[in-house]
């Protein structure tokens, strides 16, 4: 028989369990709001740190789940993996400078933070809500587009 219990009551039950904050974010439901928290907070690729300032003010932006690519900062539908490969992502191409890039793979504009982050915004697919839980393939094949990895120059 199974049944369900929180991260909080294992670690209770268990001793040797012990329950990363971003775990009982997501059992709350906040997990793009934990993403995002610790993005701002430190990102592994410096170069775009002004650019997820600049799009955690956007409150388009700030609804999806960011997740990095080697070093392009990407935004999904969803918070579980595959993401959505449906919205644009970002790449640094020098030093404040960043490159967006659409789902098909065209280039949309290059330009400072700011202005990547509203290319960015101005360029989500029709009807782009909030992340849902869940993953690319159980909304329904929404990971339709270039991976990021794959638009690498």
């Amino acid at each position: 028989m199974a049944s369900s219990c929180s991260t909080a009551d294992l670690a209770a039950a268990f001793r040797f369990v012990t329950v990363e904050p971003e775990a009982a974010a997501y059992e709350r439901g906040e997990e793009v709001e934990e993403r995002w928290r610790s993005y701002i907070s430190w990102i592994g690729v410096p170069e775009l740190a002004p650019f997820v300032e600049a799009a955690s003010r956007r409150p388009q932006l700030r609804r999806l789940f960011p997740y990095t690519s080697l070093n392009m900062f990407c935004f999904s539908r969803c918070t579980g993996y595959p993401f959505t490969l449906d919205t644009p992502f970002v790449r640094p191409v020098k030093k404040g400078w960043y490159e967006v890039v659409s789902s098909s793979g065209v280039v949309l504009g290059r330009g400072g933070a700011e202005a990547a982050a509203e290319l960015v915004v101005a360029n989500l697919p029709p009807g782009c809500g909030p992340a849902m839980p869940g993953t690319a393939d159980e909304l329904g094949g929404a990971e339709t587009g270039v991976s990021p990895d794959s638009a690498r120059r």
